[in-house]
This record gives structure tokens, sequence and C-alpha cells, in this order.
């Protein structure tokens, strides 16, 4: 769990078992349950560590679901700049990338609840906007990239085109989570073809 924006805090009485038992236990309580209706005490209860220490460590609950999800978010920005560095050209950039974020989701299930269905909307757009914003950064490379290189819609700002991109993912992941008779496969595919169409020059 990587909470090294939270330095000044006192983590000396978590252990490394302990830290990744309660990383679980958030992670499930959070992706079962609507934001407001996770409490701090049912998940100190569940781990077996005390609401002092938790407080101690992290600072509050928004910190402590952030650090819960940091390092996934991380690691899911690497693996899809290393797919979409291994394409050339823009179109097949932004499919290898969204290939990649579909199956880091569809494989992090709980990640994925968290993500789009219990942190609230307001930290997409306003303070927490951070939680995504190296992999928004690299979709809107890919796109200036390959509208240079008339490759990509040049009718659309970048800014709001990354925006629009953003919204069909979201969307589509949402359907994931809701909907048990639409496939995985079926829904990355509707998405990049979506995409493609969105971007096309």
């Amino acid at each position: 769990m990587d909470c090294a924006e939270s330095t000044a805090l006192d983590r000396r009485e978590i252990s490394s078992s302990t830290l990744e038992k309660l990383r679980t236990t958030i992670l499930k309580q959070f992706a079962s349950a609507s934001y407001q209706d996770v409490g701090i005490r049912q998940i100190c209860n569940d781990a077996g560590v005390s609401p002092k220490t938790v407080y101690k460590y992290f600072g509050n609950k928004d910190e402590m679901l952030f650090a819960c999800v940091r390092g996934d978010l991380e690691a899911l920005h690497q693996r899809c700049l290393n797919a979409a560095s291994e394409q050339t050209n823009p179109g097949e950039q932004l499919d290898a990338f969204f290939d990649c974020w579909c199956e880091f989701y569809f494989s992090h299930r709980d990640v994925a609840a968290i993500i789009f269905l219990t942190i609230p909307q307001r930290y997409w757009v306003g303070e927490r906007s951070f939680v995504q914003a190296s992999l928004h950064q690299l979709a809107e490379t890919m796109l200036i990239e390959g509208q240079q290189a008339r490759l990509v819609t040049n009718d659309i700002d970048t800014d709001l085109l990354r925006e629009f991109i953003v919204g069909l993912a979201h969307r589509a992941m949402i359907r994931f989570l809701n909907d048990a008779n639409t496939s995985p496969s079926e829904i990355k595919r509707s998405l990049k073809t979506a995409i493609r169409r969105l971007v096309s020059a």
C-alpha cells in the first residue's frame, strides 16, 4: 500500500501483515457499499485494528481509501504505458491502451467497483482528480500526437476529446459492474469501436 503522501503521520504501529489485512478489508467494504455507508469502526473491527491507529496512519477516511487503491492505479498506468509504447500508430496505441485498461479492471473487480461506483463523482472533477491523472495525461498525449499526425480528429479540442473518451470508458465499466448479462469481451470491443469512431479523422 503506497501512503507516501502522508509522511507526517505516525505509521509505526501497523505491521505489514496487519496493513495488508486492513487493505483487503477496505477493498471489500468499499466495493460492496456506498461511500457514505462505510464506517471506519466497522473496518477496524473486521481488520482487528483500533480506530486510533488507523487515524494516526491515514489521517481520515478519504486518505485511507485513496491509499488503498493508489498502488493499483500506479500499476495500471505502467501497464497501459507499456502496452501503448509497443505501438506506433496513435489509433493502435489507443486500442492497446484500452485493451490493457479493460483487462485490468475486469480482473480487479473490487478496485473497479471502488473507482467507478464508490468514489463520489466530485473527486473526478475536483481536488481528487489526481487519482487517475497519470492515465488521463497518457491518453491526452496519444490524442495530441494523433492530431499532429492527422490521424485523430482536429474538430474537437484535445482536452474535451479526452473527457468524452473518459466518459465512454467510465460508462462501459459501470455496465460491466452492473449488468451480469453483458460479457466483458463485448464491453471491451464496443468501447474500442466507439472510441475509434469518436477520434477518427
